[in-house]
């Protein structure tokens, strides 16, 4: 299911990298470094190595909006694929029956193609894991600037938050669909 869609997980884990830096506009995390649920309840560590299983370090870049269109559009043309990425909130993405992205918003705006969006990705993606690629084989994200290389963990953030919580209230859950298959 969340290879197909947003969901409140992939929600959850785009919020908490979106929020582990100032100044991040969007995060984006490929539903396939998500596996499977959280149980309910008390959560292990192990329960975390199987949710979540890779070392993957957050890294900044900025892009301006047409760069960071062809990653969405890209992104929803590989639904149903690990690489079909979940967005962090504020951000909700439209999509026509064929696959198009019709429009894509930050903070309630349209994303502009000459301005400047901040972007938390994994390294991996950032890398050119799952093909975020162009035709001569470099990385979409690495066209950026202002790269920075945070050193944050994602599962680690992900357990701290848990910890942070103990018991994740339920005005945190957010079944919100950002991305949005008309």
């Amino acid at each position: 299911m969340i290879r197909n869609k947003s969901t409140a997980l992939g929600n959850f884990v785009s919020d908490i990298v979106s929020s582990s830096q100032d100044g991040i506009d969007i995060a984006l995390i490929n539903s396939g470094s998500l596996r499977g649920e959280l149980p309910g309840g008390k959560v292990t560590l192990a329960n975390m190595y199987e949710f979540f299983p890779f070392d993957n370090l957050i890294i900044l870049t900025t892009l301006n909006g047409r760069q960071l269109k062809t990653i969405l559009q890209l992104s929803v043309s590989k639904a149903g694929e690990g690489a079909f990425l979940q967005v962090s909130k504020d951000c909700i993405i439209n999509v026509d029956s064929n696959g198009k992205l019709l429009e894509s918003y930050i903070n309630g705006k349209a994303i502009n193609d000459n301005d400047k969006y901040v972007v938390a990705v994994a390294d991996y993606i950032f890398n050119g894991g799952e093909k975020y690629i162009d035709s001569s084989g470099k990385p979409l994200f690495q066209y950026g600037d202002n790269i920075i290389h945070t050193g944050l963990d994602i599962r680690d953030l992900i357990i701290n938050k848990l910890k942070e919580y103990q018991n994740v209230p339920e005005s945190v859950i957010d079944n919100t669909e950002r991305i949005i298959f008309n």
